[in-house]
Parts: structure tokens; C-alpha cells; sequence
């Protein structure tokens, strides 16, 4: 998605924004299932969380904008909602 994004500034800097956020969620969730307490679950997992919803605004934001096209975004936008709506179950059930 993010090669297809226009090299001008703006897509340079949405580009940048979401590569990183949309890759930390996973790292997030790999150190949380390593994790050493419940603390330590909770704290990764909400890094998680925070990560996916900051991918979900990217992809939001580019919808709004016309940076790219919206019928090419829908399916992403609702897999990342989905994603954050998984997220939140997985912190609350472990964490308890």
C-alpha cells in the first residue's frame, strides 16, 4: 500500500507514519507474548493497541484526503478495526 502512496512530501511523511506504526503493532505483540508478568503483557499489549489505532488514523486520513483511492482503503481500514477490536480483548482477558 504505502509504495503506491505519491513521493511528494505528503505522501513521503504518511508513508513514513504508517510503515512505522503498522510494523510496531506486531513487535508489540511478540515481546507482550514473551512477556515476564501481567504487567508486562498489559503494558506491551496497550503499546499494541495504541499502534493499531495511530495505523487506523493513517489509513483514515488518506481515505479523507483522496492520497489514495477510498475503494482500495475500505477492506484495510475495516481489517485494522477489526485489529484494534481484537487487541482490546486480548488486554482485557490477560490482564485479568
Amino acid at each position: 500500500m504505502v509504495r503506491s502512496l505519491p513521493k511528494d512530501v505528503t505522501g513521503q511523511v504518511i508513508t513514513r507514519q504508517l510503515s512505522r506504526c503498522g510494523t510496531s503493532i506486531g513487535a508489540n505483540i511478540e515481546e507482550a507474548q514473551g512477556a515476564q508478568s501481567r504487567a508486562e503483557f498489559a503494558r506491551r499489549m496497550n503499546i499494541a493497541l495504541s499502534e493499531a489505532r495511530e495505523t487506523s488514523y493513517w489509513l483514515r486520513l488518506m481515505r479523507e484526503s483522496g492520497i489514495a483511492r477510498a475503494n482500495r482503503l475500505e477492506n484495510i481500514i475495516q481489517e485494522s478495526e477489526e485489529l484494534i477490536s481484537i487487541l482490546k480483548k486480548t488486554r482485557q482477558t490477560k490482564v485479568k
